[in-house]
């Protein structure tokens, strides 16, 4: 059985460890599994849907090809629509996310 982590921010139902990430057991189908591309361990999950800044390292900037880091929090949930494999369009949601870069450290010197 999956452990309960906590409440889908979209529907309010309990949200469970799982194969593809934290996932709603409830119809809406939130999952929580990556940030901006890159692949989250479950205390960063877990992390997010409470509400706590986390700290996702190795984003690739799609304009520099370089990877860089960022600060994340969940400022709410966000809809979002993709075109499902038979070419029709669905509808997700994920969060909306606040970001903060990290302080330089060049800068305290």
């Amino acid at each position: 059985m999956a452990d309960i982590v906590g409440k889908c921010p979209h529907c309010g139902a309990d949200m469970a460890t799982g194969f593809y990430g934290i996932c709603c057991i409830g119809s809406c189908g939130f999952r929580i599994r990556k940030v901006l591309g890159v692949e989250l361990d479950d205390l960063q999950k877990i992390a997010l849907l409470n509400g706590e800044e986390i700290l996702v390292e190795g984003i690739i900037s799609r304009k520099t090809g370089k990877p860089y880091d960022l600060y994340v929090k969940s400022k709410g949930i966000r809809e979002y629509t993709f075109t499902k494999r038979d070419g029709t369009e669905g509808t997700g949601y994920d969060f909306d996310l606040e970001r903060r870069f990290p302080e330089c450290e060049e800068a305290d010197r």
